[in-house]
């Protein structure tokens, strides 16, 4: 069917459309040397795009290179720098504490870039990773008197920055905390002695007589927790109050002269004056006091007083 005349004409035909900007008009370009112009489907001539709107095509596609760049940049800056300010703080419960216990706590400045965590190492083992806003750690249930070599350094963009290193050592817990316990070598010497032909086997003793002996003494509480009450050899329990161990007990029996044997008394007084690690464990490694000895046999009481000193065998 053929139109009889023009399509019918629409209110809003007059109206520019959103979708449609004017643009520079194209050049017309002649043909050199009688060269044939190419036809395109409507004829005419060929056209190409005026110098301005080649200029502003290039300068979008510069930005938007400088953009692909800058981002490039960003994502590829490097790994994050080293934590500043790395510090570690060493201390020890004991008193207030269940067990004897060093902790370290570590704390640092966030470094130069960006950072997706932390890792924490202590002698070369990995103890801790963290999330990017901490700057503090907590290393728990160190030995007493140890040195250790911490280590702290950031992850960004799955790249390990350089590490931040700091050696501390923990402390010893106070000298009344120290556990008497394990065996020691023993000096003794005597103060007083009467109708006695041995004391400590010391024999003959008078005052100024020395001999040497080995005492054992066990602790009737967990390894790591202070100083409590200790069995001296099967007789103890010596009672403890901070550095001072005192006791009285039934000792080992007496010979007597006219034959026999008789339980003895034993009053111990000791004081530790100082103490070591050994073994992980704060132990009272020396100390001094008295002990003293009396019994009864039908000739009569006998009584021994020693000046005692200890020192832990290795």
């Amino acid at each position: 069917m053929t139109s009889s005349g023009p399509p019918p004409h629409r209110p809003d035909d007059d109206q520019p459309s959103e979708f449609l900007t004017p643009v520079q008009p194209f050049e017309t370009i002649e043909p050199e040397g009688g060269e044939p112009v190419p036809s395109g489907s409507g004829g005419g001539t060929r056209r190409r795009p005026s110098t301005s709107i080649l200029a502003a095509i290039v300068v979008v596609v510069l930005v938007a290179a400088g953009i692909v760049v800058a981002s490039t940049a960003q994502r590829s800056s490097g790994p994050p720098g080293a934590p500043r300010d790395l510090t570690a703080a060493a201390a020890v419960c004991a008193t207030a504490c269940e067990r004897i216990e060093a902790v370290v706590t570590l704390s640092w400045s966030p470094p130069e870039g960006a950072v997706d965590r932390y890792v924490v190492e202590r002698d070369g083992e990995q103890i801790g990773r963290l999330l990017p806003s901490t700057t503090r750690f907590e290393s728990n249930g160190l030995l007493i008197g140890h040195a250790y070599t911490f280590g702290v350094w950031a992850v960004g963009d799955g790249v390990d920055g350089p590490i931040s290193e700091v050696r501390a050592r923990t402390p010893t817990p106070p000298l009344e905390e120290a556990q008497l316990t394990g065996t020691y070598r023993m000096r003794e010497t005597v103060r007083r002695a009467s109708n006695l032909s041995t004391l400590e086997g010391i024999a003959n003793p008078v005052p100024g007589s020395t001999g040497t002996n080995t005492w054992s003494f066990d602790v009737v509480c967990a390894a790591q927790a202070g100083a409590c009450p200790t069995d001296w050899f099967s007789w103890g329990p010596l009672k403890n109050r901070g550095m001072h161990y005192d006791g009285t007990f039934r000792g080992r029996r007496a010979r007597c002269a006219e034959g026999g044997t008789t339980p003895t008394t034993t009053e111990m007084h000791l004081v530790v004056s100082h103490a070591d690690v050994i073994g992980s464990r704060w132990i009272a490694d020396r100390f001094a006091g008295s002990m003293r000895v009396s019994f009864a046999c039908r000739g009569g009481r006998s009584l021994g007083v020693l000046r005692v000193e200890g020192r832990a065998r290795a």
